[in-house]
């Protein structure tokens, strides 16, 4: 049989076309690589294109401690302020008041003055306004006296320099060698950072922006409130301390800190079943239909949580999904409960306040 030039190309074209359609290119990008044959389903293609847009990159673990370290000690800065302030206005009481009694006294004599001359007085002098006026003068003065006797001070010889700083050196190590033999915890908000770390604009735009999806999900968290206190026998801590853990457990998921490298996974493992306490047996501490189970410690009195820190505590937080919504509990260990000393407990939780305020 013979076959017509025209038959030959349109059968060659009909190919080609089926070729073409049936093995599409892959769709490429730099966060998200999936070939076109794996999305014939709509929804599951807008799901990972909305994933891949709303990727945020992770900024380095140093970067995000430093900020909390900034912001963590914005409170102890204004306490020391405020003490410092109280303190200048002791020094000076008496010659504040000196100074708002000589003014009172001169108020008066022309008030005195002016209702002589004219018949007509003026409102006594309100020595409560003027006293703060004078406090604020001093306070300002005292600024400028502080910062002309640093700038004296700095104008010292390199040789007076490097002796303050061999000093300096001296007693920090005297404080860390004392604190290692008593024992003793390490100051707060102390983590170690790398020397002289100082993000630039970019990477502090980078921490803003994760920050941003980090808070997300902690806003979708069940958790205790602020104002609650967890308790696992003889541990206790803070809804604060809680909330804070929490908010760690998120921040820290892609950048693992310390040694432990905290958050880590979190087995749900179920109670024996020759545990002393019947109501436990061959049960787990969280839901057997949560799922992504992760745990973070809770440290005491930290403005940052724990963030590295040798010190771990006692308790942990364990964030975990069940469904589509977020929770967190509080888990820690109770030898005066029967059972293994490794079995893990959820927290009783004691609402002190009823109202949260973030």
């Amino acid at each position: 049989m013979k076959l017509s030039l025209r038959l030959i190309s349109t059968l060659v074209s009909v190919t080609l076309c089926g070729i073409v359609y049936a093995a599409p290119a892959p769709i490429v990008r730099e966060d998200i690589a999936i070939d076109a044959r794996d999305i014939a389903d709509s929804t599951m293609a807008d799901d990972l294109f909305a994933r891949a847009k709303s990727t945020v990159p992770v900024p380095p673990a140093a970067n995000l401690i430093a900020l909390q370290k900034a912001q963590g000690r914005k409170p102890d800065k204004k306490a020391k302020r405020k003490e410092a302030r109280a303190q200048t206005l002791a020094a000076g009481t008496t010659k504040i008041n000196n100074n708002v009694n000589a003014w009172a006294e001169k108020k008066t004599a022309q008030n005195a003055a002016k209702l002589k001359a004219t018949g007509k007085g003026s409102p006594r002098p309100d020595k409560k306004k003027q006293l703060k006026r004078e406090q604020n003068r001093y306070l300002t003065q005292a600024r400028k006296d502080k910062k002309a006797a640093k700038g004296a001070a700095m104008a010292r010889t390199p040789e007076q320099r490097a002796a303050k700083k061999k000093a300096s050196k001296a007693a920090a190590t005297a404080r860390r060698q004392q604190r290692k033999a008593t024992g003793a915890a390490p100051p707060p908000n102390k983590a170690k950072l790398p020397k002289n770390i100082k993000p630039t604009q970019a990477e502090k735009k980078q921490v803003k922006d994760y920050l941003q999806v980090v808070r997300k999900k902690y806003a979708a968290t069940d958790m205790p409130s602020r104002g609650s206190t967890a308790t696992v026998g003889p541990h206790s801590a803070t809804g604060r301390e809680v909330r804070q853990s929490v908010f760690n457990n998120y921040l820290y998921k892609k950048t693992p800190l310390g040694t432990q490298q905290m958050p880590k996974p979190f087995n749900n493992e179920p109670y024996s079943n020759t545990h002393g306490d019947a109501a436990l047996r061959g049960t787990r501490p969280l839901p057997a239909t949560g799922r992504k189970f992760r745990e973070f410690p809770i440290v005491k009195q930290n403005p940052s949580g724990w963030t590295g820190q040798p010190q771990v505590g006692a308790l942990r937080t364990i964030t975990y999904k069940e469904g589509d919504k977020r929770y967190a509990k509080v888990i820690g260990h109770d030898s005066s409960r029967p059972g293994s000393k490794d079995d893990h407990y959820v927290a009783t939780i004691t609402r002190e306040l009823e109202d949260d305020f973030e």
